[in-house]
């Protein structure tokens, strides 16, 4: 009987331990997702100037798009926490990296949606060039 009490124990036991495993791993893999708003973004270059080496840049997520070609699109980027209405840059002009930071990113939220296209322009003004953003699109 005493041998009985103990496999009906210890079957117990490890189902309890399994259960807690299961719960356990069950939790990390749905935070893997946790906060994020994954979006798409696009930049479209209404200017007459190619801006080159760019990227966007939000509070927790960096995104390159490279040479963006005057009066023309980049291919879609992954954001990974969404796309918010304001963002920095950095970009290269003349040969040297320029830095645009926002004022800063207190209370920024992404917008809803799923796919964005901000439309900029490179103002060239010496001697601090800087990209406007015109409008950002929700595209879906």
């Amino acid at each position: 009987m005493q041998s009985d009490t103990w496999i009906v124990a210890r079957t117990g036991f490890a189902r309890v331990r399994s259960l807690r495993i299961a719960v356990l791993v069950g939790g990390l893999l749905a935070c893997v997702g946790c906060h994020r708003n994954d979006a798409r973004l696009r930049v479209f270059n209404d200017g007459p100037s190619t801006v080159e080496k760019l990227t966007v840049l939000f509070p927790r997520d960096e995104v390159k798009f490279g040479d963006v070609a005057a009066r023309s699109a980049s291919a879609y980027a992954t954001v990974r926490h969404g796309v918010g209405p304001n963002a920095a840059f950095r970009f290269v002009w003349n040969g040297a990296v320029v830095e645009q930071e926002v004022i800063d990113f207190i209370g920024w939220k992404p917008v809803s949606g799923v796919a964005f296209t901000y439309h900029i322009r490179l103002e060239e003004s010496t001697p601090h060039p800087f990209v406007r953003v015109i409008s950002v699109v929700k595209d879906r």
